[in-house]
């Protein structure tokens, strides 16, 4: 219990104070809703309906993080097997796709895309594709469509407010959650109408119509709904860029909501509940002192994903909270801004990191 001055739970405390069980009932109601909810176009369940199935055509899915360099590098033995790369980029334009085609014909040096292109990601994605004369197509949501403007208020926002108590900010995530997995939904129903008819039409352009073709789909991890709805009807493989592949703990509560929608028998639906999202509060402060600095210690973001969430896995929801009401008092003592980290936190932190045997390494790497 956080106390105030005069050392009794102050009235904004009160009505903001949600127990667990509380919590975890409102998760289950919400999700039985959204399990029956439909949006507007080829999404959800609808998708698997509409998508065609494309004879002589294979797609060889390779999920990966897109951060780093080290993410994509050594794809290019996989991109030699294939005849057609569809590549993941929100927002983007013929220029773009005009640009990726004349690397992939040897036309754009290593200096050239290095000037051009600032992620390192999809620097590294280029240089591993130049020169290998595969086809290049876009499939996503293009700039300036209306999904490419709903994008902005679609991420989720990534401050915590530290007036508010855990439950609420748990809640606050799930309901931000939500949307993003509705949006996210709607923009996959896109990606597989467009891709069919991207595949039709390549095949048909370049001479594909009597033999097989084999499209290789570059997309982040999360996106393995687009391979489910495309096996149901046509030849699919896939690979990952670490074996097992371990989610954190935010994009594994996001999947829930976003693969929920296919799930029509509420009996089989996962509730996103409070323990996983006390753990993506979490992970955030985690990554907020510790993630960048140890960059150094893993050589992808994978492995590094999974450092993060094997130290936040050795906290409790007890410790959580006791972390969550620290911060909470404290700034309320400094008067500071809700989204404000203080430092006295990071010191909390480090104590309990200490306490359930994170390497030293790791930890002096962040202070």
């Amino acid at each position: 219990m956080t106390e105030n001055s005069s050392g009794s739970e102050s009235a904004e405390d009160k009505k903001q104070k949600l127990s667990r069980r509380e919590f975890l009932k409102l998760s289950g109601l919400a999700l039985l809703g959204l399990a029956f909810r439909r949006f507007p176009g080829a999404t959800g369940l609808e998708a698997l309906v509409e998508t065609p199935k494309l004879e002589g055509v294979t797609f060889n899915f390779e999920f990966v993080n897109h951060t780093k360099e080290n993410d994509i590098a050594g794809v290019r033995q996989e991109v030699d097997k294939n005849d057609l790369l569809v590549i993941e980029n929100i927002g983007w334009t013929k220029e773009m796709e005009a640009f990726f085609n004349s690397v992939s014909k040897g036309d754009v040096s290593l200096e050239k895309i290095a000037e051009t292109v600032r992620q390192p990601y999809y620097r590294q994605l280029l240089a591993e594709i130049r020169g290998s004369k595969k086809l290049v197509r876009f499939v996503d949501t293009p700039a300036d469509s209306d999904l490419d403007k709903e994008w902005k208020t679609a991420q989720s926002v990534d401050y915590l407010d530290f007036s508010k108590r855990l439950g609420d900010q748990a809640i606050d995530l799930y309901q931000r959650f939500q949307k993003y997995a509705d949006w996210q939904r709607k923009r996959e129903g896109e990606i597989l109408v467009n891709l069919a008819k991207t595949v039709e039409s390549v095949k048909e352009d370049n001479g594909y119509a009597n033999k097989e073709m084999k499209v290789m789909v570059i997309y982040g991890a999360s996106h393995t709904r687009l391979m489910h709805i495309l096996s149901q009807e046509n030849k699919v493989g896939f690979q990952y860029p670490t074996t097992p592949f371990v989610f954190s703990y935010e994009d594994e509560a996001k999947r829930r909501f976003w693969f929920s929608e296919d799930t029509v028998d509420p009996k089989k639906v996962k509730n996103p509940d409070a323990d996983l999202l006390a753990h993506v509060i979490l992970e955030r402060l985690i990554k907020n002192w510790f993630y960048f600095p140890n960059e150094k210690f893993f050589p992808d973001t994978s492995t590094l994903d999974q450092w993060v969430r094997g130290v936040a896995s050795k906290f409790s929801v007890q410790d959580i909270s006791a972390l969550w009401e620290y911060q909470r008092t404290e700034r309320r003592k400094k008067g500071a801004i809700p989204s404000i980290v203080l430092p006295e936190l990071k010191n909390f932190l480090v104590d309990m990191m200490r306490n359930k045997g994170v390497e030293e390494k790791y930890i002096k790497a962040g202070l």
